[in-house]
């Protein structure tokens, strides 16, 4: 499922690294995982994805 959800973003952003004009581009950074295990339960992982929206203003404080 984790495969599945990385690959949907990554086709995501590359279908539209705009957001539909809300930001100039927008960069990803290779998923970093990890395992996340309990004792007793099923072997899971979790990832971190960087997400940066590059976006320019006349007001930086909005």
């Amino acid at each position: 499922r984790l495969d599945a959800m990385l690959q949907a973003i990554g086709a995501a952003v590359a279908a539209d690294r705009t957001l539909g004009g809300l930001c100039d581009y927008l960069m990803v950074q290779a998923a970093t995982t990890e395992p996340l295990t309990a004792e007793g339960a099923a072997v899971s992982r979790l990832a971190l994805v960087e997400i940066v929206a590059v976006y320019g203003t006349s007001d930086p404080l909005n």
